[in-house]
């Protein structure tokens, strides 16, 4: 699974990102919160992007495998906004911001734009900031990763006329793999089904607990 991930609203500093005045994540918590999904297999590959004042500092401490971080701005610099609404009269978007959805929404679902050609999106003279890339977590290339990778691809969706039986103590037992597809299912045991549904599994350590004794 590939999995874009943009920031919520909220101000940025140097290694934090605060939610509208009331809460705040650090880069160190955010690296963590990225080793734990990996551990747990929630993720193959992610595209994290932030627009923020500061925005690179939250990509510093990142440390998991298939990781890119994108920030619109560098450690002191501000990531500044682009125009106002001028009937509510407050700005209503960022520069990145705009400019990244400018070349995503003429993204089609064949494309071949690559995430190198996204990376050049919003130079210093149209954001007034640096905006950074970090790809050094990263297993591909980016000159050969199609942006419809993470933006706009269409997934294959197979439809069936067949009713499954979603019931936790039917336990499929053959599929066959053409003509309708019908599966064939065999009733088990609680005993059984217990055994089944348990063995194999167990916690994984997230984070090793140093001995202070």
């Amino acid at each position: 699974m590939t999995l874009v991930s943009r920031r919520p609203p909220g101000h940025g500093g140097d290694g934090f990102l605060k939610f509208q005045d009331a809460e705040e994540i650090t880069n160190v918590e955010l690296a963590d919160a990225f080793e734990q999904m990996w551990q747990k297999r929630r993720y193959h590959e992610v595209l994290y992007i932030i627009d923020t004042c500061q925005a690179a500092s939250m990509c510093e401490k990142f440390y998991s495998p298939n990781l890119i971080g994108v920030g619109s701005s560098l450690v002191g610099e501000d990531s500044l906004s682009h125009h106002v609404d001028p009937a509510i009269g407050v700005y209503i978007i960022d520069r990145y911001t705009y400019h990244a959805l400018e070349f995503l929404e003429k993204v089609k679902p064949d494309s071949n734009k690559t995430l190198a050609q996204f990376f050049r999106v919003c130079p210093k003279h149209q954001c007034i900031s640096t905006v950074s890339v970090r790809t050094d977590l990263f297993q591909r290339d980016p000159k050969n990763v199609l942006v419809t990778d993470f933006f706009g691809s269409v997934r294959n969706v197979e439809l069936t006329a067949s009713l499954l039986d979603m019931d936790p103590r039917v336990a499929a037992d053959h599929c066959s793999n053409g003509g309708s597809r019908e599966c064939s299912v065999s009733k088990q045991s609680p005993d059984d089904i217990t055994d089944t549904f348990t063995e194999g599994f167990a916690f994984v350590n997230q984070f090793p607990v140093p001995d202070t004794r």
